[in-house]
């Protein structure tokens, strides 16, 4: 009876290794044909790599993806420090708000600083902001994304805007072309006009839809942009 017994246990070990190890496969299986975002995976790579060695020091003919990509990130962290700076110092922190996460930098512009009310002439104090903005942009390749954002008051009848569509597509094309005549490459920008659709809170009284009459700008790397110059060096 033990004998017995004794070979059913043994087979059940057998057993159960024999799942084990075909879970191990299927998960290994699962997780190489994951789909990863290649900047996110990258930007990892790029500050593991910074960790371990300092990119003045590298042969400028050897820089791979990673070390590109770094480059344009830490331009984007020193535009956003620039900036931080310089709404502290004109006390317009709460007219510009910036944030940082996941390779992209998100500036946002309150109407009050950039445009009179149902206006798309940028006011003579944006630029001071823009102009910071521009002169980085100069120095990158990142790929720049302009949004513009109304409240849900609706356009009153007889105005020159038919309704908040043209008004926020108007002002986002507005500060887009402020960046071309400071010398920006029209190629790096997409303009969208959000009108009410996409409120920063509620529309519920005369704060919360002066927070959402606004214009965001997007800056992230720009991976084509980056794997071209990958290939140039490599063609040298």
């Amino acid at each position: 009876m033990s004998k017995k017994l004794g070979g059913h246990v043994e087979n059940f070990y057998v057993s159960y290794s024999d799942m084990v190890t075909l879970l191990l496969i299927l998960f290994i299986y699962l997780f190489s044909v994951s789909e990863i975002k290649p900047i996110e995976y990258q930007e990892g790579a790029a500050s593991m790599s910074e960790s371990m060695t300092s990119l003045s020091k590298k042969d400028p003919t050897k820089l791979g993806f990673s070390d590109f990509l770094n480059i344009e990130v830490q331009k984007l962290k020193k535009m956003k420090a620039q900036i931080d700076s310089l709404a502290v110092k004109y006390g317009l922190a709460d007219k510009v708000g910036v944030e940082y996460e996941n390779s992209q930098l998100e500036v946002k512009l309150g109407e009050a600083l950039l445009f009179e009310t149902g206006r798309t002439e940028l006011k003579p104090e944006s630029k001071q902001v823009l102009a910071v903005i521009a002169a980085s942009l100069k120095q990158s390749d990142v790929k720049v994304i302009v949004e513009g954002h109304t409240d849900d008051i609706p356009i009153r009848a007889g105005a020159f805007y038919p309704s908040n569509w043209e008004l926020s597509s108007a002002r986002a094309s507005a500060v887009v072309r402020y960046f071309e005549e400071q010398g920006v490459n029209r190629s790096q920008f997409s303009v969208i006009g959000y009108g009410e659709t996409k409120p920063e809170v509620p529309n519920a009284d005369a704060v919360s839809r002066a927070k959402n009459r606004r214009i965001n700008i997007l800056l992230k790397p720009d991976a084509d942009k980056i794997r071209e110059q990958v290939k140039g060096q490599k063609k040298k």
